[in-house]
């Protein structure tokens, strides 16, 4: 792991480097004027960044913004100022930006220890994610060639994503994905539903912290389409079509072998049933049922806990990602086809279904 740490007082991090020396990680230590130098010299997995030497001073805040809009990565803010730190709302809501006071090295060593791993993966998939833009450019000339008279920018730039996320297409790739892998949370898009969200029905009381019953669960059957409020673009619908979401066990039904419950998980659909994997502090394991539908007003959804102010709301908590979103709606329109999916881990979710203790 490469850690760049941005400070004009080399002795006020002596803890730090000497952590990381131990550890084997490599370090820099660099002032102001050699910080966006070093960041593209070194390209390092993460950031430490001194914020200012006087209150009020704000020096900090353009390389962060640097560090934001051209190769972000995570950030550790550690300054003798850092509780007056002001930052923008998106800085302060993300995981991998934290503040640390001078004085007290050891949260920062923990941190960095704690997440180590993903530290590295993320320098990996930000690599990654370089190679899949030029393969995205490529198709400019095409693009270019084709170009019709109302094709706008908002236009080619889905054109250009489509064949980033065709590069990253997991299908291609020989890996098998944990059962909560075929979520999206945070959900992508803040203003508007799309099929497939799971809901949680909410009150003023409600502790978010631990999940919910089974049945405070709804999953969302209403098309996205009619679903868009971003832009110019209004909902078409006033109300909300949703799946009632019952206990994990329902899905199987009498069945208690593993390796027949492995079986109709991996074909999605079980009867009326589809089941949905347990994801750690967001929701417990889930039966959807295909036959048990609810209709709630579009008005009662919210997309942020912020905006609750009264009970019998329904809270957006996670999205089902393509394509097993795609397989749900197969199942809910009973079709014999489906589409192909990448292989995941279901034996511990069919051991935990069946209640098969390790």
């Amino acid at each position: 792991m490469k850690i760049l740490i941005i400070d004009d007082d080399e002795t006020s991090v002596k803890g730090i480097r000497d952590h990381c020396e131990d550890a084997g990680w490599e370090c820099v230590i660099a002032d102001f004027d050699e910080s966006y130098r070093e960041i593209m010299r070194w390209n390092p997995d993460v950031v430490i960044l001194d914020w200012c030497d006087e209150p009020g001073d704000s020096s900090g805040m353009p390389v962060l913004d640097s560090i934001w809009m051209n190769g972000y990565r995570p950030i550790v803010i550690f300054s003798g100022n850092s509780d007056i730190v002001e930052l923008k709302d998106e800085y302060e809501n993300n995981e991998l930006i934290k503040k640390y006071p001078k004085g007290d090295e050891q949260p920062v060593n923990n941190f960095l220890d704690e997440y180590q791993e993903y530290f590295c993966v993320l320098s990996e998939y930000r690599d990654e994610m370089g190679k899949a833009l030029v393969q995205a450019f490529d198709g400019i000339g095409t693009i270019k060639e084709n170009k019709e008279a109302d094709m706008n920018n908002d236009i080619i730039k889905y054109l250009l994503a489509k064949r980033t996320v065709n590069y990253f297409d997991l299908e291609r790739k020989d890996i098998t994905l944990p059962p909560w892998g075929m979520y999206l949370y945070p959900p992508i898009l803040n203003n508007s539903l799309s099929t497939c969200d799971i809901l949680r029905k909410v009150s003023m009381s409600t502790d978010l912290s631990k999940i919910g019953e089974p049945d405070e669960y709804l999953l969302v059957l209403t098309p996205s389409c009619d679903l868009v409020n971003e832009g110019i673009r209004n909902a078409k619908v006033e109300e909300v079509l949703c799946a009632k979401c019952f206990d994990k066990e329902v899905f199987s039904g009498d069945v208690r072998k593993v390796g027949k419950i492995e079986s109709l998980l991996n074909s999605g659909v079980n009867k009326q049933w589809v089941a949905l994997p347990a994801y750690k502090n967001i929701c417990p394991s889930l039966t959807v049922d295909m036959k048990k539908l609810e209709i709630i007003p579009l008005s009662k959804v919210i997309m942020d806990i912020k905006e609750l102010k009264e009970n019998n709301t329904y809270l957006r908590i996670c999205s089902v990602d393509s394509p097993f979103r795609e397989q749900i709606i197969w199942n809910y329109m009973q079709t014999s086809c489906r589409p192909g999916v990448p292989d995941r881990n279901v034996t511990a979710w069919a051991k935990d279904i069946a209640n098969i203790k390790k």
